[in-house]
């Protein structure tokens, strides 16, 4: 879900928000694990790590960039655009 967000509709405010529960459940992942082996949970580490790592990135590429003649930054959480042709529309549906 993160993925197509971010890299598909680049929605940078809304893909900083989405990003979270990604790293949430990396960290619970590798708690559990390590639980029950703690050597599962130390390999678990690394991956918690790196999604901490983009994480920060992520929340710093919306805070850098701006977008629009008015230079402002996407929202975080997903807002109806006004005008004429800005419904957003699905892959089956004809453009």
């Amino acid at each position: 879900m993160w993925n197509a967000i971010n890299n598909v509709e680049g929605r940078l405010g809304f893909s900083s928000l989405a990003v979270l529960p990604v790293l949430g459940s990396a960290y619970n992942a590798a708690s559990r694990y390590r639980s029950a082996s703690p050597v599962a949970g130390n390999l678990l580490g690394g991956t918690c790590l790196w999604i901490t790592v983009a994480t920060a990135l992520i929340w710093n590429t919306w805070w850098i960039n701006k977008r629009g003649a008015k230079g402002v930054r996407d929202y975080l959480l997903p807002m109806r655009e006004t005008g004429e042709g800005t419904r957003t529309k699905f892959v089956w549906e004809k453009r």
